[in-house]
């Protein structure tokens, strides 16, 4: 039997009228969630005067996908992912809606926000991975793949400029409540782009249809095909690391601008606009260019410097060299988390990509709320500054530690 998966119309190239109206509208989206982000965190940080809080909060609605990723990989092998992405889309909108209503009622607490983080987190848990898998399914070849990843990462980390940019703004003129509401509207635009967009059903030669009633199979079936592929593995192993001790960083950005730099939430805001800033330049360097080739030695040395910069942070002290760092981190970040998804989709079977997005996101979102609690401890007991130092120097250990695993294994075929 062949199994069935959904593509768009037309004629399937990557800039055709269906994937503009997609990545317009999934960037305004993206753009209402980091608008949500910064006015979660400041509102939380604002109401707790506690960065443990900001942590618990971070680690609530990251943990869900980590837990979540087993069924979330088998399903987005059997549905179809276009309908994933409206249910989910629609679900975030709902939730932004609610927290708006909330807020504007002065209803929302710290265990109010940690709850509907919950909730986000959950949704999040189906989304992620369906957006990156419908995508690979369209790009089709690994050129297209490559580059269908980056812009898709691209649009992201542009609103990753734009979002707190305008959070920043929105919290000092009109409150937190008005981000919310401008994130539930951001994600009804985003239902009407997918909603034009034409879908059929297509089949794909040689996919088996496997037997349905065994989760635990199909999960195991994708670890046995990552331990087939030994350097893909490591891969998976450094995102991990790379997520429990660089990416949140970012969790500690309120503490350090309030007591380092002494600044408020538009200076908060423009932190996060310049980490989308590197962020950004990594996926497009990723993307425009065929120079720069997806490598086990670009992964490895990109989580070592995005370590080694997170230990500078915590020498600045001045708001433009913080940007200029936070600008770094994020830049090295970014370029091993991309790689690393071109590296793992543009080698995996179209019938087990949705498993391998998921297990993907389960390392790069799940395992991040394990970093927020540790570095929203390791800030409490020490401070922020040297919490970078000591998560840095951490990560850029191990990053070296699997260089030295990986000059031991075969290359991939």
């Amino acid at each position: 039997m062949k199994r069935a998966v959904f593509t768009l119309a037309g004629d399937g190239r990557l800039f055709a009228r269906s994937w503009r109206l997609f990545l317009a509208s999934q960037c305004l989206s993206s753009v209402g969630t980091w608008t949500t982000r910064i006015a979660v965190a400041w509102l939380l940080f604002r109401l707790t005067q506690s960065v443990l809080w900001l942590g618990i909060a971070a680690f609530s609605g990251q943990v869900v996908v980590l837990l979540l990723s087993p069924i979330t990989a088998v399903l987005l092998d059997r549905c179809c992912r276009w309908r994933v992405l409206l249910l989910t889309q629609s679900l975030f909108c709902a939730q932004a809606l609610v927290l708006f209503l909330l807020a504007s009622g002065d209803a929302l607490g710290a265990e109010g926000i940690v709850c509907l983080g919950m909730a986000r987190g959950a949704i999040a848990a189906f989304d992620l991975p369906a957006r990156q898998a419908f995508l690979s399914d369209l790009a089709g070849g690994d050129v297209e793949i490559k580059k269908a990843l980056a812009l898709d990462g691209l649009q992201v980390n542009v609103a990753r400029v734009a979002g707190p940019l305008l959070a920043g703004f929105l919290i000092v003129s009109f409150g937190e409540g008005s981000c919310f509401l401008f994130d539930g509207v951001s994600y009804l635009i985003a239902l009407a782009g997918l909603g034009f967009m034409y879908a059929k059903r297509t089949r794909v030669e040689g996919g088996v249809a496997r037997d349905r009633s065994s989760l635990r199979h199909e999960v195991d079936e994708c670890w046995t095909w990552l331990r087939q592929h030994p350097q893909l593995h490591n891969d998976i192993i450094l995102l991990a690391t790379t997520s429990v001790l660089c990416l949140p960083f970012t969790v500690l950005l309120p503490q350090y601008v309030h007591e380092v730099l002494n600044e408020g939430a538009p200076a908060l805001g423009t932190l996060v606009s310049f980490s989308g800033i590197g962020a950004g330049a990594a996926t497009l360097l990723l993307g425009a260019t065929d120079r720069l080739r997806v490598s086990d030695a670009l992964i490895r040395s990109s989580a070592a410097a995005a370590g080694i910069c997170l230990a500078g942070l915590s020498a600045v002290q001045g708001a433009a060299l913080a940007s200029i760092a936070v600008a770094a981190v994020s830049f090295f970040i970014m370029l091993q988390i991309s790689a690393t998804a071109v590296s793992i989709l543009g080698n995996a079977p179209s019938g087990m990509r949705g498993r391998l997005a998921a297990l993907y996101g389960a390392c790069f979102w799940g395992m991040a709320p394990v970093g927020s609690l540790l570095a929203s401890a390791l800030a409490y007991a020490i401070g922020p500054c040297a919490a970078f130092t000591f998560l840095g120097f951490g990560c850029a250990l191990i990053a070296t530690t699997v260089d030295r695993c990986r000059s031991l294994q075969n290359p991939l075929p």
